[in-house]
């Protein structure tokens, strides 16, 4: 798959699931750890380059994966946005397509990026997420703001979000694929001013369409293969899932 790469954030450190001996990623799921399911994924787009973003014991998680994919780091843990603008330096020469997944969602599906990259590629688009709609008790993810002509205006974190904003159903999946030169220049005015204080990926969405960047959404039904694994109810879960 020419001009196409893929950027893997998997620098966490898990606290929430209550285990920080190994990296979040490195927790097993069946018999593979995490971030096995998502480089597999990956490798079988038969995508030009898989950069993983690597951090808190970064060692375990190299010498896992070895030579099968190329590794940035994040020193500090300051946020999907930081993350994410880690590999610029390697991509500076890059002109095309990125792919960006999560490390701890090991069920994400070749179709749904391959949906992804064709709307991208269909539409001319800065960017695309994939996004789900979960009406009834949606778990803490982004909410999706449009405008009146239905046109996507920002993502709010749930934690920043108005009871208002909280009410709406079409939710951030946290899988995305955008144009890499547009990518790189809008992640660099994300800023912090949040409720955590942290540079957050989805906020590149809300600078691309100010500049007037076209992007768009594709939505899954697929709950399953959405799972992200954060606390220890997750993992559970996402263990019965390989069972």
């Amino acid at each position: 798959m020419k001009n196409v790469v893929s950027i893997i954030l998997a620098a966490g450190k898990g606290k929430r699931l209550n285990n920080e001996s190994v990296p979040k990623v490195m927790l097993k799921i069946g018999k593979k750890p995490m971030i096995e399911y998502c480089v597999e994924t990956i490798e079988n787009l038969g995508v030009e380059r898989i950069i993983v973003v690597v951090g808190y014991k970064k060692k375990m998680v190299m010498d896992y994966l070895g030579d099968r994919v190329e590794y940035v780091n994040q020193k500090k843990q300051l946020g999907t946005g930081h993350a994410a603008l880690q590999a610029r330096n390697v991509l500076k020469n890059f002109d095309g397509y990125v792919l960006i997944s999560y490390g701890d969602m090991p069920f994400v599906t070749k179709r749904m990026f391959l949906s992804l990259l064709n709307r991208c590629k269909k539409k001319r688009l800065a960017g695309c997420i994939l996004t789900v709609d979960i009406k009834k008790n949606p778990p803490e993810w982004g909410r999706i703001v449009r405008d009146d002509q239905g046109d996507v205006l920002k993502i709010v974190e749930d934690k920043d979000a108005t009871p208002e904003e909280k009410k709406i159903s079409e939710l951030n999946t946290g899988i995305y694929c955008f144009k890499s030169k547009d990518l790189f220049k809008c992640l660099e005015k994300v800023n912090n001013k949040n409720v955590q204080g942290e540079y957050y990926l989805p906020d590149v969405m809300e600078i691309m369409s100010k500049a007037g960047l076209k992007i768009d959404t594709v939505t899954t039904r697929d709950l399953r293969n959405i799972i992200g694994v954060n606390r220890p109810s997750e993992l559970v879960r996402a263990r019965a899932v390989t069972r």
